[in-house]
């Protein structure tokens, strides 16, 4: 049976027996353990690539890669709007998702290859004369970071809404299995992280960056490919146009008719588009009454002269989030200070642990161990 709003990955209608369900969603799990395996000991370990063998300054590698975090962030909205826009999520992962190959790839080159790096020195010892990464080698280090970010940015956006996607709602036993997959999402964004903490960090420092961010590629590129075998299971939601055009043409519709009196009913706008069969149907509610002028007819056509309830209704909930939205963005604005702070002091207080010794950037299992063991229950 079709379900509504979704196709292939050849445009063609889904079929329950076939498309999406827990088989789809292994594949999404799988992704999800191996760029978290890569992506946040990079996060937490750049700090010390940064300052130990590109030598650049304490606070020029903080704030390096606090703009490297916030760029990514920054990037996931460029993906989320082409996903729910243009694009199937399931394409952008794998149109993006190279590029976070790529850039682990340059990365790497330059760890590897002593021209493309300033020499070995002790950075710790004032009398050492360290020269700080310049001229096309801090160009290519840029590139490469802001490649991985815009492809790590896209990534991110698509993969929870496309396992998501692989599980109905509407059906009772889908309905539960979508909330087991983001548990398990969640476990493995933990677990993926423990184990490139344990694992990469260990590489990096020990057997050389060059290494370490070699294999983080080789996980990026394997992840890819298992996503990519997974394409003729997945259920695609048919892109739908940009959201912001659709709340502009409330907001442009509802201020053109803002001298007009409310009736006490209004007259549902005919769509010209394939919406009413992708969108769910929204009831009318009493707040933000002033967007509800959206929706008067005033005798001409075109979707930024009148708008559907149900248009108005997407509206309404996208400015009700505003305020989620702003707060959450206050409360996230001590994460980068945490993952480079940290880091440092960790690298100037004895984390020896017997005759074992522990990376700072390591440290960070402690709390990672206990969200992985409480995500599952």
């Amino acid at each position: 049976m079709a379900i509504r709003g979704f196709v292939d990955w050849r445009g063609n209608p889904t079929n329950r027996e076939v498309h999406g369900g827990v088989r789809a969603a292994w594949f999404i799990y799988f992704l999800t353990v191996v760029t978290n395996m890569v992506n946040i000991p990079i996060f937490l370990n750049l700090v010390t690539y940064l300052h130990g063998t590109m030598h650049m300054g304490v606070s020029s590698s903080a704030t390096m890669v606090t703009n490297f975090v916030g760029a990514t962030s920054g990037f996931a909205l460029i993906g989320a709007f082409l996903s729910d826009s243009y694009l199937t999520r399931s394409k952008t992962i794998l149109l993006f998702g190279p590029l976070e190959f790529l850039g682990y790839g340059l990365l790497a080159l330059q760890a590897y290859l002593p021209s493309f790096h300033p020499p070995s020195c002790n950075v710790e010892d004032e009398l050492t004369n360290c020269k700080e990464v310049h001229g096309w080698n801090s160009i290519l280090l840029y590139i490469a970071l802001y490649i991985i970010a815009f492809g790590e940015g896209c990534v991110r956006a698509c993969v929870p809404s496309l396992g998501a996607n692989q599980f109905d709602h509407e059906d009772p036993t889908e309905s539960r299995q979508q909330s087991s997959f983001f548990n398990w999402f969640t476990f493995g964004i933990s677990f993926g992280g423990l184990v490139g903490l344990i694992l990469i960090v260990w590489l990096q420092n020990y057997k050389g960056w060059g290494i370490g961010l070699g294999l983080s590629a080789i996980l990026i590129l394997l992840g890819l490919i298992v996503i990519a075998a997974g394409l003729p299971f997945y259920r695609n939601q048919v892109p739908e146009g940009s959201p912001l055009t659709r709340i502009l043409q409330v907001l442009v519709a509802a201020y053109r008719n803002r001298r007009l009196e409310l009736p006490d009913k209004l007259e549902e706008a005919q769509e010209i588009s394939a919406e009413s069969s992708t969108i769910e149907v929204l009831s009318q509610t009493d707040s933000m009454k002033f967007l509800d002028k959206a929706c008067i007819n005033r005798g001409k056509d075109g979707a930024w002269s009148r708008c559907s309830v149900a248009k108005v209704e997407e509206t309404k909930i996208v400015l009700r989030m505003l305020p989620l939205f702003i707060s959450s963005m206050v409360g996230y604005v001590s994460s980068p200070i945490i993952l480079t702070f940290t880091v440092q002091q960790g690298g100037m207080t004895n984390t020896r642990l017997g005759k074992i010794h522990i990376s700072p950037a390591t440290l960070f299992i402690i709390p990672i161990t206990f969200q992985t063991l409480l995500r599952q229950w």
